[in-house]
């Protein structure tokens, strides 16, 4: 049995928005036609490296705490968690989006869908715009590691589109176009980070400063992948690497 989620108009939240995944990286996505947004995370992208906060005296306290619940004083039990169990800092590191990947495409459109099927963890946007019907599938890959968004058109030449990386106002180092094919957005602040978005299409597919531009394709893809300081010192080229390697594969 598939499980599929239909939605006949774009979220216009977050927290109405559809999200695709691979414990690793995700997304959660709106589905507009004209200015969609895909809200990226990462797993490891926090605000700070690690913090000791374990508390020295748990260790001791625990057997003390487990005969006041025995004994039923509630009341001690809870003084004594409050004291020995608790984290000793009460700021902890935060959790921090990685950005917002913005695909902007004009006109207007009816005929609109939105649905994802959570038995394959595909997400799809369908819509008609003049007599041409433009569908996004998007879906992060576990062997890849990426994320991948496959667009096309049911008329030849008919898809266009600009795509660009934002969302951490100025908080970020690079957001440039890493080659003609390739964006490269990069933070230092917290947990360093990278994410490469790299484009493949039958149409005029490059970069332009940080945006990609495509026109007049019938079919296109746009990888993302994204690497931290966390899991390895080079995590740049590692980013760009894999959102590269996936784009020469042909997607099903």
């Amino acid at each position: 049995m598939r499980h599929i989620l239909n939605y006949g108009r774009p979220a216009k939240e977050w927290h109405d928005s559809l999200p695709v995944g691979n414990g690793r990286i995700g997304a959660m996505i709106c589905g507009d036609p004209n200015n969609e947004i895909y809200y990226l995370n990462e797993d490891s992208i926090w605000s700070g490296a690690f913090r000791e906060r374990n508390n020295p005296k748990a260790a001791d306290a625990l057997e003390r705490m487990r005969g006041y619940i025995r004994s039923g004083d509630t009341q001690a039990a809870t003084q004594l968690c409050e004291d020995s169990f608790y984290g000793t800092n009460e700021q902890q590191r935060h959790y921090q989006p990685l950005g917002e990947l913005h695909l902007y495409q004009s006109g207007e459109y009816t005929c609109y869908s939105h649905c994802l099927d959570m038995s394959e963890g595909i997400d799809t946007v369908s819509f008609r715009t003049n007599d041409t019907i433009i569908t996004r599938k998007t879906f992060v890959s576990y062997p890849d590691q990426v994320m991948v968004i496959a667009l096309s058109s049911s008329k030849k030449g008919g898809l266009s589109f600009t795509a660009l990386i934002d969302g951490r106002d100025d908080w970020y180092d690079e957001n440039r176009a890493y080659d003609d094919s390739t964006l490269l957005f990069t933070v230092s602040d917290g947990i360093p980070f990278a994410c490469a978005v790299t484009v493949k299409g039958d149409g005029r597919c490059c970069t332009d400063a940080n945006r990609i531009i495509c026109s007049d394709a019938t079919d296109a893809v746009i990888i993302v992948a994204a690497q931290t300081a966390y899991r390895t010192g080079d995590y740049k080229n590692l980013a760009v690497t894999q959102a590269k390697t996936a784009a020469r594969k042909t997607v099903s």
